[in-house]
C-alpha cells in the first residue's frame, strides 16, 4: 500500500510540474519561473 501511495504522489507531482511548465510557456516567463523554482524547492 505504501508503494501505491508513493507512486500516486509522484504522478501527482509530475502532473503539477507539467502544468507549471505549460503555465511558464503561456504566462509571463519570469513570474512562472519563480513559482516553478519555489515549487521545486518545496518538493525537494
Amino acid at each position: 500500500m505504501k508503494l501505491a501511495t508513493r507512486l500516486l504522489i509522484r504522478s501527482l507531482l509530475f502532473i503539477v510540474a507539467i502544468l507549471a511548465i505549460s503555465g511558464l510557456t503561456w504566462g509571463c516567463a519570469e513570474s512562472s519561473a519563480q513559482s516553478l523554482s519555489l515549487s521545486v524547492l518545496l518538493i525537494f
